[in-house]
């Protein structure tokens, strides 16, 4: 029997029964008799001859001395190539959701979102298109898409730098393009099985384009913040995701957008998510809402 624990889960396969998936939290004891590599939540990555583990603390002996760990301190069982330095790990993830509504009025709404990274030991390459199609009377009435590229460089300890690019347009509101080039700092400041928390801040150079002829460039403030938890319970992911922008020559003026995701797996690929997005602007003109808020259920799909 082969086994492989990632994402605070352990996997089995067996050839009876296939791939069986247990959380860690929900496991006595594990043992083997076989060369094993750990990776731990810390970054360290040890190879033992054997195994025998329980969720009281266990002491292993390494280089800098020995080092005190739990079972739930272990973040992959014999992990992939690229995460000893071999080779490029490859994400993604891809979710829709469509509502259409006949009768006296005709509306359609699509919305979709692209996720995608490429990352070994030291570099990754995040890619992100996310946007909304609706028309009305076959009129298109939005058309509004965002295009984010991140390049960072690891430097230890969860810590990254890196630079970024943001397109955001829609040619049916009163922002109709926003470009955003810029570099930041992040962490991932905290990591258990149930909980992922990064940050990464920096400072842009943004250029705007507006409906009232109106355009603007200004120095500006970025965050991204991303919260990734199990704390619903089985193999649910949630994530909280907030993209923020802050004008330091008008600082009355702030945009936001804050994206909560809920994932329930239908099979290991394939899931059913629902969306609660809060898209914020400030620099609106006062006839126009600041705060557009949508709820939206789909499909994802993840490689």
């Amino acid at each position: 029997m082969l086994f492989r624990s990632s994402g605070g889960k352990i996997s089995f396969k067996s050839k009876n029964v296939g791939i069986i998936t247990i959380p860690l939290e929900k496991i006595a004891r594990l043992e083997t008799h076989n060369a094993t590599i750990i990776k731990f939540l810390d970054g360290r990555i040890v190879r033992v001859s054997g195994l025998d583990v329980t969720h009281a603390p266990f002491a292993l002996t390494t280089a800098e001395g020995i080092q005190t760990y739990a079972l739930t301190d272990i973040d992959v069982i014999n992990p992939e190539e690229w995460l000893l330095g071999r080779g490029i790990h490859r994400t993604g993830r891809f979710s829709l959701s469509y509502n259409m509504e006949t009768g006296n009025t005709e509306k359609t709404e699509l919305d979709y979102d692209l996720a995608a990274s490429l990352e070994n030991l030291k570099v990754r390459w995040r890619f992100q298109a996310y946007g909304e199609i609706d028309t009305e009377s076959a009129e298109k009435t939005k058309d509004k898409y965002t295009v984010i590229f991140k390049s960072d460089r690891f430097r230890g300890g969860g810590a990254h730098i890196g630079v970024n690019a943001l397109i955001e347009a829609d040619e049916f509101s009163e922002l109709i393009r926003r470009d955003v080039i810029g570099a930041y700092y992040g962490k991932q400041w905290y990591t258990s099985a149930k909980v992922k928390f990064a940050l990464d801040s920096g400072l842009a150079f943004v250029n705007e384009a507006r409906t009232d002829q109106r355009r603007e460039q200004f120095p500006g403030a970025t965050w991204t913040l991303d919260i990734m938890t199990r704390l619903l319970g089985g193999s649910t992911e949630t994530e909280l995701r907030q993209i923020g922008l802050w004008n330091l020559r008008d600082t009355s003026d702030v945009a936001l957008y804050t994206l909560l995701t809920a994932t329930y797996p239908i099979t290991h690929r394939l899931g059913i998510v629902a969306r609660l997005l809060f898209d914020y602007d400030s620099g609106v003109p006062q006839d126009i809402e600041r705060l557009d808020r949508t709820f939206k259920l789909g499909l994802s799909y993840k490689w």
